[in-house]
């Protein structure tokens, strides 16, 4: 008896985790389709000036800039 009311458990978490799943796919889907060719060419370019940055200092601590 107690077997067969942890299998209903166990099939309604399943089915929880799987619609979580889903809104989470859901949540990245809509956050990439908010990505634009600006927002990517300013991300690109903020990671070439600290990459200049670590190349200029040889890699010291530059938390301040």
């Amino acid at each position: 008896m107690e077997n067969l009311h942890l299998q209903g458990s166990l099939s309604t978490t399943g089915a929880r985790n799987f619609k979580k799943l889903f809104v989470y796919a859901l949540c990245i889907t809509t956050a990439v389709a908010s990505v634009d060719e600006d927002m990517l060419r300013s991300v690109w370019t903020e990671l070439g000036y600290r990459i200049d940055i670590c190349r200029v200092t040889k890699g010291s601590h530059t938390e301040h800039l």
